[in-house]
């Protein structure tokens, strides 16, 4: 089997604010230590598997959002799949029929979404929330490249 492996990889408390964005306000949201253990958990497991493929591709989807020419033609080249229906798409509205969306998520509803950098989290995000979620994941999120907040400014 000719087996690549794609890791794609959101900053960890984007990805926790994106998920207490759309919580329903009878419905308590996540802890940000569950999102902090949840976000390792999963992205420990994609590094154990992607140390011992041979073929891996690791992508910031914040890479995706902001600039998708540099990293979709990483993945031309790593796949051989042509990417600029897929670049055209990011760049401009998916319609809904051409995407597979998760039961739970929120976006489903929607006839068609817009791919976008959220940096809300940056100030939206309490200090303490921040400081959390880097104790229990920090050291995995520097490894990809994520930096504190405070240096994100700089």
């Amino acid at each position: 089997i000719d087996l690549r492996i794609i890791h794609l990889v959101r900053d960890g408390r984007g990805m926790s604010w994106s998920l207490n964005k759309f919580v329903k306000k009878d419905v308590k949201q996540r802890p940000i230590w569950r999102s902090a253990l949840y976000w390792l958990v999963l992205n420990k497991m994609s590094n154990f598997v992607r140390k011992r493929a041979k073929k891996t591709l690791l992508l910031k989807y914040e890479d995706i959002v902001t600039k998708p020419d540099s990293p979709l033609k990483k993945v031309a080249d790593f796949s051989d799949i042509d990417v600029k229906p897929m670049i055209k798409s990011i760049s401009s509205e998916l319609v809904q029929e051409e995407l597979h969306i998760m039961a739970g998520n929120a976006l489903r509803k929607q006839k068609s979404i817009k791919l976008k950098l959220d940096t809300e989290w940056h100030h939206k995000m309490s200090r303490k929330k921040q400081a959390m979620f880097n104790l229990i994941a920090g050291r995995t999120m520097k490894s990809y490249g994520y930096k504190k907040v405070s240096q994100l400014s700089s």
